[in-house]
Formats: structure tokens, C-alpha cells, sequence
């Protein structure tokens, strides 16, 4: 977010703006002497401007130049006219941030919908942090101690949360979009709705998380833990769950087509209604799984474990169960 200030003519040093309209600077532009400035800082401006000024959420365009507390543009318009409470509250929020990169220690006030993205928060206690939709895009998060963090609606692209610790965290509705979640902790975890499309979840303890509705397609969950975990409607298209163990999980209407569940744990799971179109099942466990009304048409099958598997009323068309164990099976 950029900010700049006028009197209450909407006018800066003689210059009369319009809100909503684009205002160009005709010829070069100079920091301090020519062209259109602006801050990036909302509290960078109250040392140009008093609190009876007009203060302004700009865009800017054209040749851009930067200083410590200022910039100055070609191109500037006019946006949202912030109150004095509002300019308050921005200044508090980029005070809490500051902080929050300076010290690694969570402030006393909340972060939500704070931006942050690229910070480096490496092994930060941030522990039951509110930070509602914040954007921690691209961050560093590595082994960082983010258990009971509120997190919903949070953008969290490409961050790095590696062997963090997020037991118990709210992430519903977060995007994840390629996040690195390698060896994470996100036991009770709340994932409901969150994208995870692409992320990397390798090793990452999703025991008794909740997935559902989640968006984990072409998501890599080698050797993750999903023990009773919720993944009712999930989408795991293109996954590759290699090892995984989903040991009594729910994966009622889930989405695996085209996963790779070789050699995955699924002892106990519903899988009732779900997608395994061409799945890649090889020596997985099945026993005792709920397969009914599931989809299996031309999943590898061969070498695993169906023993008292429930497989009534699936599509078993170009399925392969070369070597399988079906001993005890329900096909009725």
C-alpha cells in the first residue's frame, strides 16, 4: 500500500488533484523537486503533513524513484480517503511489524491482515498469534513455533514452513500454493478449504488434521502422516502419497485421480465414493478400508492388501489386481 497527503482542497503544494483520476508530471521528475511523491510508510508522511490533513491510499505509474522516507513518481491517482482513526490504526500496524521483524517476538497487539511477505521469521514464537489474513507470501517460517496461530485466510505462497510446528492451527480458507511443509507439524490442524495445490507436505504429521475441501492437487505427502484425518471431498488429483499412512482416515467423495498411493497405509479408511481413477495403488494396505461406490476404473491394484475390504457396488473396469490379497472382501 502506498499514501500521500493533501490539505483539505485535496491540493499539495498548489496543485489541485482529483480523486480517481490519473495525474501525469510532465518532464523528468526529481526527489524533493519535481513530481508526484508519496509515501510507503503511512507514518513517513506525518513528517511532511499535520494530523489535519487529508490522507490518501494512491496508485502510482511511469518512472518511480525512491528514497529513505519518500518517493516520487510520473503518475499518481487518488484512491480511498483514510480517517484519522484509520491512519492510526496503519501506523500501529507498521509499528507491530517493524517490531515483529526487528525482535522475532510477537507484539501484544494482533497482525491480522498485516503484509509480510518475504520477511524472514526463521524459528519465531508466534504461538497463538492472531494473524488473520496476513501476507506471509514467500516468508521464512522454517522451525517456527506457530501452534494455536490463528492463520484463516492468510496468504502464505512459496513460504517456507519447514519443521514448523503448527499443532492445532487455524488455516482454514489460507492459500498454501507451493508452501514448503516438509516434516511440519500440523497435528489437529484446521485445513478446512485451504489450498495446498502443489505444496510440498514430505514427512509433515497431518495426524487427526482437518482437510476437507482442501485443494492438495499434484501435492507431495511422501511418507506424511494422516492418521484419522479428516479429508472428506478433498481433492488429491496427480498427488503423490508414496508411504503415507491414512490409517483410518476419511476420505468419503475424495478426489485421488491419478495419485500415487504406492505403498500407502489406508487400513481403516473411508473411502466411500471416492475417485480412484487410475490411482496408482501398488502393495497398498486396503484392509479393512471402506470401498463401496468408489471408482477404481484402471487402478494398479497388484500385490495389495483388500483383506475384508468392503468393494461393493465399485467400478472395477481395467483394474488391475494382479497378486492382490482379497481374502474376506465384500462384493456384494
Amino acid at each position: 500500500m502506498l499514501y500521500k497527503a493533501t490539505d483539505r482542497n485535496v491540493c499539495c503544494k498548489g496543485y489541485q488533484f482529483i480523486p480517481g483520476v490519473w495525474h501525469k508530471h510532465e518532464g523528468e521528475i526529481s526527489l524533493c523537486y519535481r513530481g508526484f511523491h508519496f509515501c510507503k510508510k503511512i507514518i513517513d508522511i506525518l513528517d511532511y503533513y499535520e494530523k489535519k490533513s487529508r490522507f490518501w491510499m494512491v496508485s502510482v505509474r511511469g518512472n518511480i524513484i525512491h528514497g529513505d522516507d519518500k518517493s516520487v513518481c510520473q503518475e499518481i491517482m487518488l484512491g480511498k480517503e483514510l480517517s484519522w482513526q484509520q491512519v492510526q490504526a496503519l501506523i500501529h500496524r507498521e509499528s507491530d511489524r517493524e517490531k515483529l521483524i526487528r525482535t522475532k517476538k510477537a507484539p501484544k497487539g494482533v497482525l491480522k491482515y498485516c503484509l509480510l511477505r518475504g520477511v524472514n521469521l526463521h524459528g519465531i514464537d508466534l504461538s497463538e498469534a492472531d494473524l488473520r489474513g496476513v501476507n506471509l507470501s514467500e516468508a521464512d517460517l522454517g522451525e517456527a513455533n506457530l501452534s494455536k496461530v490463528n492463520l484463516k485466510l492468510a496468504t502464505l505462497r512459496r513460504a517456507d514452513l519447514s519443521e514448523a510446528n503448527l499443532r492445532e492451527a487455524d488455516l482454514c480458507e489460507a492459500n498454501l500454493y507451493r508452501a514448503d511443509l516438509s516434516g511440519a507439524n500440523l497435528n489437529e490442524a484446521d485445513l478446512h478449504r485451504a489450498n495446498l495445490q502443489e505444496a510440498d507436505l514430505k514427512e509433515a504429521n497431518l495426524s487427526e488434521a482437518s482437510l476437507s475441501v482442501a485443494n492438495l492437487s499434484k501435492a507431495t505427502l511422501n511418507r506424511a502422516n494422516l492418521h484419522k484425518a479428516n479429508l472428506q471431498e478433498i481433492d488429491l488429483s496427480d498427488a503423490n502419497l508414496h508411504r503415507a499412512n491414512l490409517n483410518q482416515a476419511n476420505l468419503h467423495r475424495a478426489n485421488l485421480y491419478r495419485s500415487n498411493l504406492c505403498e500407502v497405509n489406508l487400513d481403516g479408511a473411508n473411502l466411500h465414493r471416492a475417485n480412484l481413477c487410475w490411482a496408482n495403488l501398488y502393495r497398498a494396505n486396503l484392509r479393512k478400508a471402506n470401498l463401496s461406490e468408489t471408482n477404481l476404473h484402471g487402478v494398479d491394484l497388484s500385490e495389495a492388501n483388500l483383506h475384508g475390504a468392503d468393494l461393493s457396488e465399485i467400478n472395477l473396469n481395467e483394474t488391475d489386481l494382479s497378486g492382490a490379497n482379497l481374502r474376506g472382501i465384500c462384493l456384494e
